[in-house]
């Protein structure tokens, strides 16, 4: 299955849990996309997609970070790393129903 579409995701921080929105493309291994929601929108920074791993980073707010994901189907996990600051945070969630 592509991964290819949006998904909800809760990240959980040493702030808090946040509900956040990932836009995902891809062009063979190239991975796009934005991310928002709970945290500064930004667009997703020298993506890549290998099987369903995909790494991104976000460079262009306050607090930059890059990502590490597993898609598998519909669900997804993984973590971001924001550095010295706030060490990693895990994230996990699921696919948005394109019909809602």
């Amino acid at each position: 299955m592509a991964i290819d579409g949006s998904f909800r995701l809760i990240l959980n921080d040493p702030s808090g849990r946040r509900k956040i929105t990932l836009n995902l493309a891809t062009d063979g291994a190239k991975l796009t996309g934005t991310i928002g929601g709970g945290i500064e929108s930004a667009e997703l920074e020298n993506g890549d997609a290998e099987g369903g791993r995909l790494r991104f980073y976000v460079t262009r707010t306050i607090l930059p970070y890059s990502c590490t994901l597993t898609a598998d189907g519909d669900a997804i996990s993984g973590d971001a790393d924001f550095g010295n600051i706030f060490d990693r945070a895990c994230m996990r969630g699921s696919r948005l129903d394109p019909a809602r």
